[in-house]
This record gives C-alpha cells, structure tokens and sequence, in this order.
C-alpha cells in the first residue's frame, strides 16, 4: 500500500525507469562538462609521440583496459594483430596508430574510439603502443603485414 502510495498515487518518488534516466542524464552532462572546455591542437595528421612518463602510464591503463581484450597485455596480439614486433597493417607511425585508434579498422572488427575517448586519450595510448615495439613476449602472433622502419633509424643509415 506504501509502495502504490508513494510512487503511483503521490508520484512523490521516481519509478525505476525515471530513475535511469535522471542518472544517465546526469552522466552524459558530466562528460560534456568533462570534455568542453579542453581544445587540442592536433589531429590524426599532426599527432606526435609523446613520452611524457604521465602520458604514457595514462596510456597504458587505457590499453590495458580497452586494447587488451584483441592485442593481450602485453600487446603479443590475440584477435587482433601483434602490436610489439616490427611489422603493420595500416602503417607504424604514430598518426598511422592514433588514426587505427580513432576511426577503428571497422572491416577487422575493431570499433572506432572516437566517441568514447577524447584526443589526449587516444593520443596517449598511441604513444604507448609505440613503446611496445620490440619487447617480444612470450606467445606472441606472427607479424602481420608490412615492415616499418621508423624514419630516425633510415636517418642514421644514411
């Protein structure tokens, strides 16, 4: 009797489902306050690495979290392709990488990040991937794709 009393009567207490959707407004304008006043001066063209050692434990967490389920830990690769040897599927620079992260590889399964992290984010773990290269974990995929040699090592062969 309370019970119809207080929500359905009186109307004094929201049901459930209004419940839901008072909270997940709340979070998404949470986010938008979150994400609104930050600008970025860079995009999937004008990334660079950063080795900031905030970034980069900052991009670690992300990958561990978000990244680990398809390219393991590690980044050995699993579903997704190995991301610690020398070779890549949609190119090894660091835009190649952040460009993979932000519009996803949507043929090969992997969603776009876009939406749910913002650019440092995106930048950051990026960034971290890079440090991946040549740590060669146990159980590792084979390399996939095309060789990358980055431009500093073809720099001091020249």
């Amino acid at each position: 009797v309370i019970y119809i009393l207080v929500f359905h009567v009186f109307q004094s207490a929201p049901l459930q489902e209004e419940e839901y959707e008072l909270e997940m407004a709340r979070a998404e304008k949470a986010a938008l306050e979150r994400q609104g006043d930050q600008t970025y001066d860079f995009d999937e063209n004008t990334v660079t690495f950063t080795d900031a050692p905030g970034d980069l434990s900052d991009g670690k967490v992300t990958f561990e979290r978000q990244c680990a389920a398809c390219h393991k830990a590690d980044g050995g690769g699993s579903v997704g392709p190995n991301l610690t040897d020398d070779y890549w599927l949609h190119g090894g620079r660091i835009q190649d990488i952040y460009g993979s992260v932000k519009f996803g590889i949507p043929d090969k399964g992997m969603i776009s990040w876009e939406q749910l992290l913002n650019p440092a984010k995106m930048r950051n773990v990026s960034s971290y991937i890079m440090t991946l290269r040549g740590t060669n974990p146990p159980g590792a995929k084979a390399a996939q794709g095309d060789l990358y040699v980055p431009e500093e090592a073809t720099e001091n062969n020249d």
